[in-house]
Formats: C-alpha cells, sequence, structure tokens
C-alpha cells in the first residue's frame, strides 16, 4: 500500500515566467487555468503522474497542510506550501531537483508518516537536498550566506486601507 511522505516547503525563487505559470497554475488550477501547452515541461519531474496537484495532496496522517501560495515578494516570488502524497515517482525529489536553479533561500523538511522528526531541506550550491544523512552532506558547499540581501526580499508593509489627511 505504501507511506504517506509529507513535504513542507518555502522557497524563494529567482524569476522565471515558465517558473511562474507552473506553480501559479499548480497552486489552483481552478483559478489559473493556464493550459498545459503553454509550458515546457521537459523535466522530470513533469512526468510523474501527480505533478499538477501533488501541492494539495492531503491525507489523515498528517494534520498540517498549508495552502499552496506562489507570490511575488520584492524581486522573488516566493512558494509556500505543505502537502503530502504517496511518493511513488519520488515526485518531491524531482520537484526539488527542478526548483534547485531558482532557489535563493529554502526553509522546511520532508517526512514519511511513521517518521518522529522531519527530515531538514538543505540548499546548497548544488540545489535543494533532504538532508537524510549529515555526512552524505559533507562534501557539497553550502550555498552562499549572502545570496540574498536583507532588503531584497522583504514584503511590503501592509496596506491598511486608511489615508492621513495632510493639511
Amino acid at each position: 500500500m505504501g507511506m504517506y511522505t509529507e513535504l513542507y516547503l518555502k522557497v524563494l525563487l529567482k524569476p522565471d515566467d515558465n517558473v511562474q505559470a507552473i506553480l501559479t497554475y499548480m497552486a489552483d488550477p481552478d483559478q489559473n487555468p493556464t493550459v498545459e501547452a503553454d509550458f515546457n515541461l521537459e523535466h522530470d519531474f513533469f512526468k510523474t503522474e501527480r505533478w499538477r496537484w501533488c501541492m494539495r495532496g492531503s491525507s489523515a496522517y498528517f494534520d498540517s497542510n498549508v495552502k499552496p501560495t506562489f507570490e511575488q515578494v520584492g524581486r522573488y516570488w516566493q512558494l509556500k506550501f505543505s502537502a503530502n502524497i504517496k511518493n511513488y515517482g519520488g515526485e518531491w525529489e524531482k520537484m526539488l531537483d527542478w526548483l534547485s536553479p531558482y532557489a535563493v533561500r529554502v526553509d522546511g523538511w520532508y517526512r514519511y508518516e511513521e517518521q518522529d522528526e522531519n527530515t531538514p531541506l538543505v540548499l546548497t550550491e548544488q540545489g535543494i537536498h533532504i538532508s537524510f544523512e549529515r555526512t552524505a552532506l559533507k562534501d557539497l558547499k553550502p550555498a552562499p550566506a549572502d545570496a540574498v540581501w536583507e532588503e531584497d526580499y522583504k514584503a511590503p508593509p501592509p496596506q491598511t486601507g486608511r489615508r492621513i489627511r495632510g493639511d
């Protein structure tokens, strides 16, 4: 029968029209009915059966589903979601590989349904990795700490809707 695997991902991405169109579609295909023929779907991730809806998958094994959001933050785009699927086709690993060239910051984890602790995601110069064995990551170089400056990804202040009139 297989086990469910949860992925919580919050990633800041460099702008790319194709990636933006695909993630907007995946986050809410009913609100974003872009024709798939318009996308560049050459990566192995798009050969998996569940790529279209994997960001919205859920089960009774995990209770922390976060509805997918994909929005512009400064000059970057932020994708955030939590979902779980039976990861038979390696969808999560392939999705992380597809997003890796665009990632500038990553926060998140990967977890099997019978696992007590989350396995963290790490961003290195070689891409986004699931940190199963810290020793396996020792030869990978971490992503540069100054890859993104603080002011580049701060969200603008919220608009309150109130206007202050001057005299």
